[in-house]
């Protein structure tokens, strides 16, 4: 109400528009259907688009680095950078990576607690790429406050793995951390992937922050152990190093809310991967964004937008009309095969939440 002045281009409104709706570039007007029925053809469509990656198999919450932001990599000392990032990322698996920048000693982050038993043997693998100065990847006895082994990276820039395969939970130990240390001031590292498992164990619960179903899991691969220096294995994690098929099954127990459970065989010596499905994210607000591929969402969420207008409409032409037009959108979007990668459902993939552990 109030109008547009033609001859300046003021559009006068009542009530007025707050201050942050004023200071935006864009505005959104629909003629017919409400804002919500877009939001939830896209979010719908989005779930019926789903993509296959490798995830660790790890007991570190976040381990993955899938999670967004760093709730569960605290900070060691005031590194100036602790975020995740994804620009230029130098892993072989994963989108993700923890990029930490430190202009003191001792600085970087840590994971959260890991349930230990002592005597137990234990197996770390973590992913790193060093820009600058150095630094320590520690297997930390967070129960005695001491480092259980250090390693130091101080030339290769080059994606690196550390693998620590001969230690053992110490004594009266009930917790392990795995720590990301500065070793020069001024310091610049990536962290990918983060395996820590234990060979006696053959059960791990899995991040159903990444995980949301069993039978998204579709395969299980190890990968071999690559070069070798003394009792740390360094290889670069781009190496076309073979990855191969192992046996693995699930279990869910939604009774308590407990997680999905990973079988695998015990004695396992090199780290696993899960092959999986994800779902591409649903959309929060108006101002989120995703990667998934623009033409196939618009295409999908059309269709369903074409039948919500057949629903509206009082004319039965009209209503085949959009009832037509529906149809061509869904058969476009089902017939996507240009998109490496996606493959398209025939209805949304619904999820039920769990409690990760």
């Amino acid at each position: 109400r109030g109008g547009l002045t033609v001859t300046n281009g003021t559009l006068t409104v009542a009530p007025a528009f707050t201050a942050a709706v004023q200071s935006a570039t864009d505005l959104l007007f629909y003629y017919d259907l409400h804002p919500d029925k877009h939001w939830n053809a896209i979010n719908e469509t989005l779930r019926m688009m789903v993509y296959p990656q490798y995830l660790p198999v790890t007991a570190v919450e976040d381990g993955d680095m899938e999670d967004v932001g760093v709730t569960n990599w605290a900070a060691l000392g005031t590194p100036t950078t602790r975020a995740k990032a994804t620009t230029s990322y130098p892993f072989r698996f994963g989108r993700q990576a923890l990029r930490i920048v430190s202009d003191a000693l001792d600085e970087g982050a840590t994971s959260n607690n890991v349930q230990v038993h002592e005597g137990e043997a234990i197996r770390l693998v973590a992913q790193v790429q060093l820009v600058s100065g150095s630094c320590d990847v520690i297997l930390y006895d967070a129960t005695a406050g001491a480092a259980i082994r250090t390693v130091t990276l101080n030339a290769e820039r080059l994606p690196q793995e550390v693998r620590l395969i001969g230690d053992v939970v110490p004594s009266n130990s009930r917790n392990l951390t795995v720590r990301f240390e500065s070793a020069t001031a001024a310091s610049e590292w990536y962290v990918g992937p983060v395996h820590l498992w234990f060979p006696e164990r053959d059960r791990y619960a899995l991040d159903t922050s990444s995980i949301e179903q069993a039978d998204d899991i579709k395969r299980l691969l190890a990968l071999p152990v690559g070069v070798q220096s003394q009792d740390v294995t360094y290889s670069y994690a781009a190496s076309a190093r073979a990855l191969y098929e192992i046996g693995f099954g699930v279990e869910r127990d939604d009774r308590g809310g407990s997680p999905i459970n990973l079988v695998v065989d015990a004695n396992r010596s090199d780290p696993m991967y899960m092959e999986v499905e994800r779902t591409y994210p649903e959309l929060t607000s108006d101002a989120d964004t995703t990667a998934a591929n623009r033409d196939t969402v618009v295409l999908g969420a059309m269709a369903r937008l074409e039948l919500a207008r057949a629903a509206m409409a009082t004319d039965a032409s009209e209503r085949a009309r959009h009832e037509r037009l529906s149809r061509a959108y869904a058969a476009r979007f089902h017939s996507r095969p240009e998109v490496p990668g996606i493959e398209v459902r025939e209805r949304p993939v619904e999820r039920v939440a769990v409690r990760a552990s």
